[in-house]
């Protein structure tokens, strides 16, 4: 029996295959599948959604009678997601998709990408055998640290990269601090519209095409109420 990985996006009500950026073209519900690694503790959870729209989550492809492991992310609550190269792990995503950090398990280097994974940029590292990638906070930079252990030499090495606080537009690089009319509401995505159960909720994110940067440390919701529908109710 096939296994596959499903989203509700109203409370558990109706739940749908993850939809994806980039649809393949040669794939369909018959011959493409995900099957997400989802486990039950507390840590996962924290791991796995550490901002308010952004999840990331190991997983297994299956296309075909082919299958292959990937981390899968998504930057609009679960909305849609991206699958990223089967070459990389140890994903971290700062400030929503702003910056994404991961190491190359096949070579040692450093994947990083200032666009939400649309283009990426690559630093030789060594890190053949990195243990774990942490974001440190910092008001000037994105700091990030990485374990890497040698296990013939036993030997421990930190290494700490630093990332400009910036957004990308193509090949342009901007360190410009968003404004007022950078930002816009990004509501909670539901399956009809942006109400359920007469509440309709938002936080206000930089414009897709906003070329600034977003300093903010955290943002807040906003809840307001709206007309309450017939699916709404248990039936």
């Amino acid at each position: 029996m096939d296994t596959r990985t499903y989203v509700s996006l109203n409370n558990g009500n109706n739940f749908v295959p993850l939809e994806f950026n980039d649809e393949d073209p040669e794939c369909d519900l018959n011959k493409c599948r995900v099957e997400l690694h989802l486990k039950c503790s507390i840590e996962f959870i924290r791991n796995s959604f550490p901002g308010y729209r952004t999840v990331q989550i190991e997983g297994t492809f299956y296309k075909n009678d082919v299958k292959s492991s990937h981390t899968f992310i998504s930057l609009n609550g679960g909305q849609s997601w991206k699958m990223l190269d089967t070459r990389i792990e140890k994903v971290t995503i700062v400030n929503n998709g702003e910056l994404i950090v991961a190491l190359d398990k096949t070579n040692g280097k450093i994947w990083y990408s200032y666009n939400e994974g649309v283009q990426w940029k690559k630093e030789k590292l060594n890190a053949y055998n990195c243990l774990d990638i942490i974001l440190l906070q910092s008001p000037i930079n994105h700091v990030i640290a990485g374990i890497n252990y040698n296990e013939k030499k036993n030997i421990y090495t930190i290494f700490l990269l630093k990332y400009k606080r910036a957004t990308s537009m193509g090949y342009v690089i901007t360190d410009k601090i968003c404004e007022g009319n950078d930002f816009e509401n990004w509501y909670v995505p539901r399956y009809h519209g942006n109400c359920f159960q007469g509440e309709e909720i938002y936080y206000l994110q930089k414009k897709h095409y906003a070329m600034c940067y977003d300093d903010r440390s955290s943002s807040q919701p906003t809840t307001n109420p709206c007309p309450c529908s017939i699916e709404d109710f248990p039936w």
